[in-house]
This record gives structure tokens, C-alpha cells and sequence, in this order.
């Protein structure tokens, strides 16, 4: 497995009026430290026993925010909004050029604009989620890099924000 590692912290910029679910199913030291640190993310991958689990977990959620796992793959099949993060050569099936997906109609992709470049893609993404999410009381820094990313693997796990009702 490739581990790639973002040059900031972007799970310093954690959204403090939602809450964040990661599916991830196995943390190292790091990831759960950073967990610790930010109440508004909710590690569910301890309770989650089958797929039908983590579909449900799907089914719950405003949007899903991913890299090309399992999990994204499950909420494009769901029809539920996604947002998947994609590296610069990605797989066959996410076509190149375009952003979005002939197979998931509700999924938009991010594209590395670079290779190894995740702070970019990170950053287009939490350029688009601060246009989903305006009037939220986050904190605002005037950069536009909202996106929390549990820690800091991009190719790690999917991050879902959860609907309250």
C-alpha cells in the first residue's frame, strides 16, 4: 500500500458547527491522535461489522468526501452526493480530463494538478465545500483549504458529513 502524506496539517481547518464521520476501518497512532483532537470528527470504523453498515452509514450522510476506495465507490453506487479526490494518473474508470463520472452521476471528482500535489486537490475541495456550506459558523482563515482530512493520508479512508435530523 502507498501512503501519501499532505505538506500541512489539513485537519487543523475541522469545520466546528458539523460533524464529520470517518469510515476509516483501521487507525494508526497518527490518525487516532487526530481524532482526539477535533470532537467534530467521529471515528465509526470500530462499529462498523459488514457493508451493509457502512452503506447505511452512506445513506445518512449529506456527502460523502473520498479517494477512490470501496466506500467512494459504494456511495456513487447509492446515488448519494461524492466528492472524490483522484491523483493525477488515477484508475482507468475515472477517465481523465473531466470531473465527473459517467457510472456515478452524482459524484464530482478533484483531480491532483499535479503529481503528488494532494495539497491542491485538498484545496479545490474545501474551495467547493465553502460554497456548500456558507453561513456555517467554521472558522474562516481566508484561505480557501477548509477540507478536514483525518490524518493526513489522502489515500486512506473516505470522510462523510453527517446530516443531523
Amino acid at each position: 500500500r502507498r501512503h501519501t502524506r499532505c505538506s500541512r496539517d489539513w485537519s487543523s481547518d475541522v469545520c466546528s458547527s458539523d460533524l464529520y464521520l470517518s469510515l476509516q476501518k483501521e487507525l494508526n497512532h497518527a490518525d487516532r491522535h487526530t481524532l482526539a483532537a477535533h470532537p467534530g470528527l467521529r471515528h465509526c470504523g470500530d462499529d462498523i461489522s459488514d457493508f451493509a453498515d457502512t452503506a447505511a452509514l452512506c445513506q445518512s450522510c449529506d456527502l460523502v468526501i473520498s479517494v477512490d476506495t470501496s466506500v467512494a465507490h459504494l456511495a456513487g453506487a447509492l446515488g448519494r452526493p461524492l466528492w472524490v479526490l483522484l491523483p493525477f494518473r488515477p484508475d482507468w474508470r475515472w477517465l481523465l480530463g473531466r470531473g465527473d463520472s459517467p457510472w456515478y452521476p452524482t459524484a464530482r471528482l478533484f483531480r491532483q494538478p499535479a503529481p503528488g500535489d494532494w495539497d491542491g486537490a485538498l484545496s479545490a475541495v474545501g474551495t467547493a465545500l465553502e460554497a456548500l456550506l456558507p453561513g456555517t459558523s467554521r472558522p474562516r482563515t481566508g484561505r480557501a483549504d477548509k477540507l478536514l482530512e483525518a490524518g493526513r493520508r489522502p489515500t486512506r479512508g473516505p470522510l462523510l458529513r453527517y446530516r443531523y435530523r
